[in-house]
């Protein structure tokens, strides 16, 4: 096996760091539009709950360039999946967190 190249390992290292943001914003943005969909006027929905969404998709496509570049892949796509089951996991993660959090709490 041919060891592998500084640059791929950096592209790899900011494709993780790229998906943090990119986890945040969706999940924020994400659970104002769930949460206070029916609550707050439009333009509160748009500025905090649409507009991390897009930001946080810009990431995860950002953060799947990079993966793109680290691993050589012929389709981009398949990077594009690769990124969005990290942010997913990362997701399911944090909403177990949060469910745990309230359970400990008694709510």
């Amino acid at each position: 096996m041919a060891p592998a190249s500084t640059k791929s390992e950096l592209f790899k290292i900011v494709s993780v760091v790229a998906t943090i943001p990119a986890c945040f914003l969706i999940f924020s943005g994400g659970f104002v539009l769930a949460r206070y969909f029916a609550a707050y006027p439009a333009r509160d929905l748009l500025l905090f709950g649409l507009f991390p969404m897009v930001g946080g998709l810009c990431w995860l496509v950002l953060a799947a360039w990079f993966w793109s570049r680290s691993t050589s892949s012929q389709s981009f796509w398949d990077s594009v999946g690769v990124v969005s089951l990290r942010v997913l996991g990362a997701l399911v993660l944090a909403g177990i967190g949060g469910l745990a959090l309230r359970k400990m709490r008694g709510h």
